[in-house]
């Protein structure tokens, strides 16, 4: 009697061993798919994130540019990149220009100074070549100027842009990106991007650090990559 209460309390702890592991591998299982699911809601960064870290970026490479023209403010530095300078192909006037130029209006000049019988020509002719030179040297500073502040005044409008995005976001500014076979265009280079959950066709430009791409076969990857997950890999086929 008390073999056979044994065998039936032994075999009643069997079972419940065995609905409690069965239990344990279902809720093991469910919490799987739900961290399946979750991997495949945050499949990407959200435009937020993304654009968020672009402007980070833009700001730092910003700041470094203004720094380092301010560390190489040394006269030397400041004359190779004067237009003035024998080495700036884009300058029109250099320096040897500016002291024949000006040789040639002050020679103008002493010869009206010397001759006292001479008429105004070579005066006159002496201050227009002065005035040209003048006028030249100007329209090439405010080009220099302009050349130089070309990028940053560019990098700091889209930041602008960046930053009424991340102040006002909105769905509608990625519009354009939602048409994955678009035909190509060499102006812009477009890689396939998962943003917001969603396979967008996004300009390289716009890609940041923990971006996920598909790259299609044959395509060349736009820069230095790294493998991810098998499970995320999948997705990206």
């Amino acid at each position: 009697m008390m073999i056979e209460n044994l065998r039936e309390n032994v075999s009643a702890l069997v079972q419940l061993c065995t609905v409690g592991m069965e239990e344990d591998g279902e809720r093991e299982r469910q919490r799987e798919r739900e961290r399946e699911r979750e991997g495949e809601r945050q499949l990407g960064l959200s435009s937020v994130e993304a654009l968020s870290q672009l402007h980070t970026q833009l700001s730092s490479v910003l700041q470094q540019n203004r720094e380092s023209c301010m560390k190489y403010g040394h006269w030397k530095a400041t004359w190779s990149r004067c237009f003035l300078h024998h080495s700036v192909r884009w300058s029109s006037l250099h320096w040897s220009g500016v002291l024949l130029t000006t040789l040639c209006a002050t020679s103008l000049i002493t010869c009206h100074v010397i001759e006292p019988n001479s008429d105004s020509t070579a005066l006159i002719g002496g201050c227009t070549v002065l005035l040209l030179l003048l006028t030249g040297l100007i329209a090439m500073t405010v080009l220099q100027w302009l050349k130089s502040e070309e990028m940053p005044r560019r990098v700091e409008t889209l930041l602008n842009t960046l930053q009424e995005f991340l102040k006002h976001p909105s769905s509608d500014r990625l519009r354009g990106t939602e048409d994955l076979f678009a035909p190509p265009s060499p102006a812009v280079s477009r890689q396939w991007t998962y943003r917001d959950g969603k396979l967008v066709n996004l300009p390289v430009s716009l890609l940041v650090e923990g971006d996920i791409i598909s790259l299609r076969p044959g395509s060349e990857a736009p820069t230095e990559l790294r493998g991810i997950q098998v499970r995320i890999h999948e997705a990206l086929k």
